[in-house]
């Protein structure tokens, strides 16, 4: 399931309780089926039932440690599906083996393992199964046909039922058997894993769509309730900043007045800051997208961030790619770029370096931000986007920043992307389309 791992991993321990279940059902169909045969004498060995015996064994093991593992961890879960799975292959096969393996019509239900197999493992864990099942089957059919072991056909009363007549004594007969099993297996999980895998990505899909219009659904209930909150501090606010100014310019020749008014001064534009970012991420103005050289859009941001990167004492290293232009709100785009810059600013160790990169992609524009800072966990990347989450100290981000880009970058029809790991940095991506003039520029 395209979900959270734990509602995943909810629904394969349902789908291995299930599979324990339908075990039984199989086994009394079998205990059925075989006990019949044994007492019409079709078959003259109680090797069968005894089989069904071992299935009813290792079931109930099965079963045991299910419940006693209450494992949430998908590639257990997945293992313990496949090992199952593999007995009832091997106790499927042993059955045929008993029972004239190569015109036992009973041959064509070696594909329920393999659907369940498609349905609940990754695609190689499949195809193993049918390899495994493809193996056992030429092993006991070629083993029979090389008289390595005894054939035991089907009876009634003291009459073969089947015999081996010369033609499925031949050995192009027993490869076409071979192929036939085969083709039937693997094309069996081949076109149960195209069907679910098509299920998973539509499902995926539905679920970012879901994601995508909570995530709005919320930004909106927040920028309602903010953007109240915001108006009504924000001119008490402009009035408390021009009286600390006043203060400042009558008593600011005291050092330790001054260093008072100079952190009520701080203190309050941080105030400011927070309500401003309140109110851009309530600003439903439509962008005013013109084309844009993207190269001097990410050199003129540069230079505006360079002051504070020169107080961390972090270097801006640019490789511009050339990549011309794209149709963009330079205001507003050069906006999300000082916040993704900003942010890698920050989460850089003094004397380290950010590098911003400009490459043509097709049809589009990535621009690269990569710094070499404490990076984050994916459960830190699943929120980096939500409004107020940060990772940084307390008093040193709102957690409206990448916020406010990406509801920037999603305005200009674009995408943005994170690839990050602790300790070793992170690289934020920006995507928007080309220029019909660059693209045309390009071709020609």
């Amino acid at each position: 399931m395209p979900v959270p791992p734990p509602a995943e991993a909810a629904y394969l321990v349902e789908r291995t309780a299930w599979l324990i279940r339908l075990r039984w059902f199989v086994i009394a169909g079998a205990a059925v089926v075989v006990s019949a045969a044994w007492a019409a004498r079709i078959l003259t060995s109680a090797v069968p039932l005894g089989i069904v015996l071992g299935m009813v064994a290792y079931n109930l093991a099965a079963w045991r440690l299910f419940r006693a593992d209450g494992s949430a961890d998908m590639e257990r879960l997945r293992a313990n599906v496949f090992f199952q799975l593999l007995l009832d292959v091997a106790a499927f096969a042993a059955t045929l083996h008993w029972s004239d393996t190569l015109e036992n019509p009973f041959v064509t239900f070696y594909v329920f393992p393999m659907v369940i197999g498609a349905m609940l493992l990754t695609r190689r864990q499949a195809l193993w199964l049918a390899g495994t099942a493809c193996a056992l089957q030429a092993a006991i059919v070629l083993s029979e046909h090389a008289g390595v072991v005894m054939h035991h056909p089907l009876h009634l009363g003291t009459t073969e039922l089947i015999e081996m007549d010369e033609q499925m004594q031949s050995p192009w007969f027993v490869a076409a058997h071979l192929m036939a099993v085969s083709a039937m297996l693997f094309g069996a999980v081949l076109f149960v894993r195209a069907v679910v895998e098509r299920r998973l990505r539509a499902e995926a899909l539905q679920y970012e769509h879901e994601r995508v219009a909570l995530s709005r659904e919320r930004l909106a209930h927040v920028g309602e309730i903010s953007a109240g909150v915001a108006h009504a501090v924000r001119n008490p606010l402009h009035g408390l900043m021009n009286c600390v100014e006043l203060l400042d310019a009558k008593v600011g020749a005291d050092p330790d007045v001054a260093d008072a008014l100079e952190m009520m001064n701080e203190a309050l534009r941080r105030i400011e800051g927070v309500t401003r970012r309140l109110l851009v991420l309530m600003r439903d103005a439509p962008i005013q997208p013109v084309p844009t050289d993207v190269d001097a859009l990410v050199a003129d941001t540069l230079k505006f961030v360079s002051g504070r990167a020169n107080a961390r004492q972090v270097k801006l290293v640019s490789e511009l790619g050339g990549v011309g232009e794209a149709t963009v709100d330079p205001d507003r785009f050069g906006e999300a770029l000082i916040n993704v810059i900003d942010n890698a600013v920050d989460a850089s160790a003094d004397g380290a370096s950010v590098v911003v990169r400009t490459l043509v992609e097709e049809g589009g524009v990535r621009i690269e931000v990569r710094d070499d800072g404490v990076g984050m966990t994916d459960e830190q990347q699943g929120k980096m986007f939500h409004p107020f989450f940060t990772t940084k100290p307390i008093g040193k981000g709102t957690g409206l920043g990448l916020a406010i880009t990406k509801r920037i970058v999603e305005e200009h029809g674009g995408t943005i992307g994170v690839r990050s790991s602790p300790s070793k940095g992170t690289s934020v991506h920006l995507r928007v389309a080309r220029s019909s003039k660059s693209v045309e520029e390009t071709v020609s």
